[in-house]
């Protein structure tokens, strides 16, 4: 990564830190207590000083009920539409209709029907509902394992590995996610 882009990168996470403890109501103080770090790191990452590491990315991501792509950069609209697709296509190949999944989570219809097409986000607990009731993973919804690969693959090719080893690290990683 140049150093523009690092320095993007730090302005936009930065950013989107700063969005949420507005919307949440919480102060740097608050938020430094629940991560044990010091109030000048918070004010460091949202102000765009500092990149956030990656342990905090997640931990921040769980309190604030983001994805951690959302705090990398990605559009949460985006992801939220995309988690929706899987829904709805994990659920079409159960033969099941999107009200008998509502009745067996206990999530309304027309709350279902919106979360599958990435109107609005669904909860932790939704998710958790869906993804047992469609025999999956909370992961295997909320991760976009395609971009994930598309990330190794950018970085392998920069890193100088050879298109042969890109393409066995890419099937094994394909294998792994199906034997997850």
């Amino acid at each position: 990564m140049d150093y523009d882009n690092l320095k993007d990168k730090k302005k936009l996470m930065g950013e989107r830190l700063a969005f949420l403890l507005k919307e949440h109501n919480i102060k740097n103080k608050e938020l430094a207590k629940i991560l044990n770090v010091s109030e000048s790191y918070i004010s460091a990452w949202k102000n765009g000083h500092r990149l956030i590491p990656t342990l905090y990315i997640h931990k921040i991501s769980e309190y604030f009920g983001v994805p951690v792509s959302y705090l990398m950069g990605e559009d949460i609209e985006n992801h939220w539409q995309k988690i929706g697709k899987k829904i709805a296509k994990a659920r079409k190949l159960k033969n099941m209709q999107y009200i008998d999944l509502a009745k067996k989570t206990g999530i309304a219809p027309i709350r279902l029907s919106q979360i599958e097409r990435g109107i609005i986000k669904a909860k932790a607990e939704e998710l958790e509902k869906i993804a047992e009731e469609l025999n999956l993973t909370v992961d295997e919804l909320t991760i976009d394992f395609e971009s994930c690969i598309e990330e190794i693959k950018k970085l392998c090719v920069k890193i100088g590995v050879s298109d042969e080893s890109i393409e066995a690290i890419i099937q094994q990683i394909k294998f792994d996610i199906e034997m997850y």
